[in-house]
């Protein structure tokens, strides 16, 4: 990981106070950059349009015929990867961490939960913490919507 590999340089090379939040903080500030074109990119094997003969066709790649040889099953297969890796891990963490805010914030050591999730509550007043899943839920609708149309 690049990232991790650049907060090793700021601690051990260059001498900077480095913590575990700010490594959270990175990832998931890079995530929610780029988790809208991580859900269209993940999901553009699913997009197949009609051909004349009646066949499918990718439509990233119109040589690629759906569902018929194993070229897109492979795209199809792969696809899962990011999909589970990234877009459906992150929304999901974003949930567990929306449900548990006011229990934590609430407890001692609440701080230490939201320097850690400072990535995504921060944007937003205390009182609309659940405001980043709404965002994560529109950013994945729209990465979802040239596939579905």
């Amino acid at each position: 990981c690049t990232v991790c590999a650049f907060l090793a340089f700021g601690k051990y090379v260059l001498r900077k106070d480095v913590t575990l939040n700010d490594a959270i903080n990175i990832n998931g500030l890079l995530l929610s950059a780029v988790y809208m074109a991580l859900a269209s990119v993940s999901l553009r094997p699913f997009k197949c349009l009609g051909n004349p003969d009646g066949s499918a066709s990718l439509g990233a790649d119109r040589s690629i015929l759906c569902w018929q040889r194993g070229d897109h099953q492979l795209m199809v297969a792969l696809s899962f990867l990011p999909m589970l890796g990234g877009v459906l891990s992150y929304l999901t963490l974003i949930i567990w961490a929306v449900t548990q805010y006011p229990r934590k914030v609430s407890r001692p050591g609440g701080v230490k939960f939201v320097k850690r999730w400072s990535f995504a509550f921060s944007r937003f007043n205390p009182t609309s913490y659940y405001f980043i899943l709404v965002l994560v839920l529109r950013d994945l609708l729209i990465g979802m919507t040239p596939v579905i149309l």
